[in-house]
């Protein structure tokens, strides 16, 4: 019983040794061809590039995957490929920064793996900041075809915050001449990024 348990160790000791000398001998590195800083606004794709290579000594197929913040949308579709030993690949990555991105700095992960040895695998990272944008929009929901001269008359609009930031008690003004005085019943707002808000 001994015997066996000890032959049992030996030879589980020697796969364990086996395995981790075949691991040295294949791999994978993931790193950047481009930059790796970029500054955009939202509503913008942004492009780059990454190097894979294969450190093995056989010939792998590899899987991308991009970890990206939520509500960004890769631009670019990723398919399996395959790389010989020692053989190196650039991959074009694109995606697209919707509208409703806050300001600030986010982290891109690159990772590929091997698809017949799911454990070899690397990654590269980008960075992206995202720069404050503030605009507001109104849009007009309702109003009549035509007027009286000296009638009163309402007109129904949206406010809408295409900001990327939360839009904080700012000021409605309008314009108008002396004989058409105009009354807004909504003279400030707090809007978070992509809300809208109607008006009179």
């Amino acid at each position: 019983m001994k015997r066996n348990l000890f032959i049992l160790l030996i030879i589980s000791h020697l796969l364990f040794i086996a395995g981790t000398l075949e691991a040295r001998q294949r791999g994978v590195q993931a790193g950047l061809s481009g930059q790796e800083l970029f500054e955009t606004e939202p509503k913008n794709v942004v492009t780059t590039t990454f190097a894979v290579t294969n450190t093995s000594d056989e010939e792998l197929e590899f899987i991308s995957d991009v970890k990206l913040p939520a509500g960004w949308k890769l631009t670019i579709p990723s398919f399996p490929f395959r790389l010989a030993p020692n053989a190196t690949e650039i991959r074009l990555v694109g995606f697209f920064i919707p509208q409703a991105a806050l300001a600030g700095k986010y982290e891109i992960i690159y990772r590929v793996s091997s698809v017949k040895y799911p454990s070899i695998s690397d990654l590269a990272r980008i960075y992206v900041v995202v720069s404050s944008v503030t605009k507001l929009q109104a849009e007009f929901l309702q109003a009549p075809e035509s007027v009286i001269a000296g009638q009163p008359y309402e007109a129904i609009f949206s406010v809408i915050n295409a900001s990327n930031t939360e839009n904080r008690g700012s000021l409605l003004r309008s314009k108008a001449v002396r004989t058409c005085p105009i009354q807004l019943s909504l003279k400030s707002l707090n809007l978070p990024p992509g809300n809208q808000r109607p008006s009179k």
